[in-house]
């Protein structure tokens, strides 16, 4: 990811970069790819403590912010989706039960954050 967005911006970097998965390589592969002053920002909720290399931060003086609740997104999200723009399908990686929610929804995407974005739960 870090060469692609290289390649896209001449070598400057992103402005910003999101971390939606709580997973150790994609928040480092955030942190490399935005430019000098650029800004992480986390979304994700982490099953267990982050690993940084802090002085990747340091030295290209990355800031990092952390963000928790949405701001009145959700109409526009569904335009996108409703006009076609956005294949939701692609992020959805697995479909289980109501009843096996707890084993195969809350523990396989905590436990494999690596094959699992979003789990749908049909009644």
């Amino acid at each position: 990811m870090p060469e692609a967005v290289a390649d896209l911006t001449g070598g400057a970097g992103a402005d910003v970069a999101f971390e939606c998965a709580g997973i150790d390589s994609v928040l480092a592969q955030a942190i490399t790819s935005v430019r000098a002053g650029g800004t992480v920002v986390n979304v994700a909720i982490w099953g267990r403590p982050a690993a940084v290399q802090m002085n990747d931060l340091v030295m290209k003086e990355v800031n990092v912010l952390g963000v928790l609740a949405y701001c009145d997104d959700h109409p526009d999200t569904i335009r996108l989706l409703a006009d076609g723009k956005i294949d939701a399908e692609r992020f959805i990686t697995g479909r289980v039960r109501l009843e096996d929610i707890v084993e195969r929804g809350f523990r396989e995407l905590i436990g494999n954050k690596d094959e699992h974005v979003k789990i749908l739960v049909r009644p």
